[in-house]
């Protein structure tokens, strides 16, 4: 019965806990971690991901570091953080990469393009991308990126080592707006939280001739296409300018509102620096470590508590979101899982943090609490264990005291065969009527006296 009680009492009392969590920390999956700062200091750093959506995580690129990135839990403000990128993708990519192949990519273009885009790709998170290859000229244009197939990035890497050798011209307009399309329609059976994004690469302008496909888009008339199209399919788009050739205004324009351009020259160096930027676009989560006050740890071990994250004023990015939730370990704080990475914190950092932080009231609380218990040991505890003798000290009433003191010789001499002895008062403490004789001397012979006394 009592077994049937308590289950009942603490399935009521999970219940109850759960109802009062925010609804968003009950689907939040992510760990708030405890670790340390810097390697030589016990100062603890509060760790947690944000996953941010394909906007805000491109509006959160404008500024590096966390000062605009403010965050609370369990009603403390934490300041002086740092936000990194993650090799994380929070939702679902979807990503088209179409590659010039027209004539003026022989020889180094075609060969640097092909380098720098296996590293790129190899470095994408398998579990969340889709990507698919196809190469564009003026000729077989339109069924060459229909027929692009999305896999994951390691199977895209044959993609990239199959794109033929160039020939033709160059149908940059019809390849943005077809590959708009495509990323759109591959959407479609995608998960409602994916995304997508297409990636141009080439090394000049929109040319198109009378001996190429029919059909291309060319002039003013042929770029507001592609720019429509692009628009349309809410795709963000990154178009990379090789060499000398491409004309910037005009990849701008094509980018729109929706997209990025790049005029990089051929050099290895340069065009593995702007495809790791475009990498790190991709990249969704950021990482945000802060330092916690060192008081802080009473508050935090009481319970679960939820991290709430917000950048700037809210509304440009981001808005307040449950970044993960805190669980206390088992044992005693701080328990450390690791350490902070490298710039993460600094001790004059640290430092500053602490001076700046308003003192809470958990030792003065701890303090009472211990005063309070001392103070109940010494002055009710040995009342409790010991009972009053202030009025069995009184001593006996003065005739029964004057009797005593007048006779004690009698009384010890009668002591070994008189009657029972004196019983102890009921309400406890010293025995009334009860006198010290006075010592003997060795000539005295009590053993006679007694026997005397008893005839």
């Amino acid at each position: 019965m009592m077994r049937a009680r308590g289950a009942t009492f603490f399935a009521l009392m999970v219940g109850a806990l759960a109802s009062a969590l925010p609804a968003q920390v009950a689907t939040q999956t992510s760990p708030v971690t405890m670790v340390r700062c810097l390697e030589s200091s016990d100062v603890p750093c509060l760790s947690a991901t944000v996953p941010l959506r394909p906007e805000e995580a491109r509006a959160s690129n404008d500024k590096t570091g966390a000062s605009d990135w403010k965050a609370s839990i369990a009603d403390l403000s934490l300041t002086g953080g740092i936000a990194r990128s993650t090799a994380t993708i929070a939702h679902p990519l979807t990503l088209l990469v179409l590659v010039d192949i027209s004539g003026s990519m022989k020889g180094a273009g075609i060969e640097l393009t092909r380098s720098a885009l296996r590293t790129f790709i190899s470095e994408l998170p398998r579990g969340s991308v889709r990507v698919a290859v196809a190469a564009f000229a003026s000729r077989n244009l339109v069924p060459r990126i229909r027929a692009a197939q999305f896999t994951d990035p390691q199977s895209a890497l044959a993609q990239v080592d199959a794109l033929p050798q160039p020939e033709g011209n160059t149908g940059l307009y019809s390849a943005v707006e077809i590959g708009s399309e495509v990323v759109k329609g591959a959407l479609e059976n995608a998960p409602k939280d994916a995304w997508g994004a297409l990636l141009v690469i080439t090394d000049g302008v929109n040319d198109v001739r009378a001996t190429d496909d029919p059909g291309l888009l060319t002039g003013a008339a042929g770029r507001d296409a592609a720019v429509n199209a692009v628009a349309s399919s809410g795709s963000y788009v990154w178009l990379v300018g090789i060499g000398s050739a491409p004309d910037g205004a005009e990849l701008q324009a094509l980018a729109g509102t929706h997209g990025e351009r790049y005029l990089v020259a051929e050099d290895p160096l340069l065009l593995h620096r702007v495809f790791t930027g475009i990498r790190d676009a991709l990249f969704t989560t950021r990482a945000l470590t802060y330092p916690a006050p060192l008081w802080a740890r009473a508050r935090l071990a009481r319970g679960v508590f939820p991290l709430t994250v917000s950048r700037g004023d809210g509304r440009g990015c981001c808005a307040a979101a449950v970044a993960g939730r805190w669980t206390p370990p088992l044992y005693a704080l701080p328990a450390f899982s690791g350490v902070a990475d490298s710039g993460t914190a600094t001790a004059q950092g640290i430092t500053a943090f602490e001076q700046k932080q308003p003192r809470v009231e958990s030792n003065v609380l701890v303090f009472g609490f211990f005063a309070l218990v001392a103070l109940v040991l010494w002055f009710l505890l040995p009342g409790m264990m010991w009972p009053d003798e202030s009025v069995a000290m009184a001593g006996p009433p003065v005739a029964k005291l004057a009797s005593s003191v007048a006779a004690p010789a009698v009384a010890v001499r009668a002591a070994p065969t008189a009657a029972a002895p004196e019983q102890a008062p009921s309400g406890g403490g010293v025995r009334r009527g009860v006198t010290e004789a006075p010592p003997r001397r060795p000539t005295d012979v009590t053993a006679a006296t007694a026997r005397r006394a008893v005839k």
